[in-house]
């Protein structure tokens, strides 16, 4: 069964002895956001991402935390629209690729490891998973995750667009708000720049 085929409320559903960290950050609004979306559901879409502006951002320490996160790694990738999947998928095809991976594989295992470093070593040479950032340390794991106010205004913003509802306004609150994370900036200039063509 696709994990997408699940429930929208399935991360409520889980009760904080299977998922503490995910109920703690409330990200399973998030969750219900992108499943709603998926389901073409927008008017519920923009009560959710309402629901989660309205809920102050996560303090610094919790944001160290892989699911106080919204992530962005299979199989939760199924949860996000095809432009973030594509983003996702060169993204690990540009890591793959990268003509430093041999070099890069070979260097012995220092405390700190650059992404490029962990991706050659444990992706590359290692053949895991990349759901294998879990894991690791937040300057890895925050390759693959998205806050959760960046999601609300990224998912405000599409249903507008699909719903072929003005979305001025929305582009130009997630326009100008700064991204925190790699994988916010890349979503960030790949949708502006869509939608300048």
């Amino acid at each position: 069964m696709s994990i997408t085929k699940l429930s929208p409320d399935w991360a409520s559903q889980m009760g904080p002895n299977h998922c503490p960290k995910i109920l703690l950050s409330g990200t399973a609004d998030c969750y219900r956001a992108l499943n709603l979306y998926n389901c073409r559901k927008y008017d519920e879409v923009l009560h959710q991402c309402e629901r989660i502006m309205k809920e102050p951002d996560l303090r610094s320490e919790l944001k160290k935390l892989a699911f106080a996160n919204v992530l962005v790694i299979p199989p939760l990738d199924s949860f996000f629209d095809r432009d973030v999947q594509s983003l996702l998928g060169f993204h690990t095809l540009f890591y793959y690729l990268f003509p430093l991976n041999d070099d890069l594989g070979k260097l012995e295992s220092i405390a700190e490891l650059a992404f490029e470093q962990w991706f050659a070593k444990v992706v590359y040479h290692g053949k895991k998973q990349i759901g294998n950032i879990i894991q690791d340390v937040y300057s890895i794991k925050c390759q693959y995750v998205l806050g959760r106010h960046f999601l609300a205004r990224y998912l405000k913003m599409q249903c507008c667009i699909d719903s072929n509802l003005p979305y001025k306004e929305a582009l130009t609150e997630f326009s100008v708000n700064k991204t925190n994370l790699p994988f916010e900036h890349m979503i960030r200039r790949f949708l502006l720049r869509k939608l300048r063509t």
